[in-house]
């Protein structure tokens, strides 16, 4: 149960990304590591954008 909640943070798929980087291993699994991690951010940036637009806007 535990290992399913840490395995959707944002950490394990950045630790796990510069890990394979590290190690020089190259794999299929980085570019899904990657590709959640740039999901998450542009994410990020549209909830921020919207509160900060509702912030200054009203």
């Amino acid at each position: 149960m535990l290992a399913a909640v840490v395995q959707v943070t944002p950490l394990y798929h950045a630790v796990e990304l510069v890990r394979g980087l590290a190690l020089g291993r190259v794999e299929w699994a980085l570019a899904g590591h990657a590709l959640y991690l740039v999901v998450l951010a542009g994410l990020g940036l549209w909830v921020a954008s919207r509160r900060i637009q509702r912030v200054l806007c009203s």
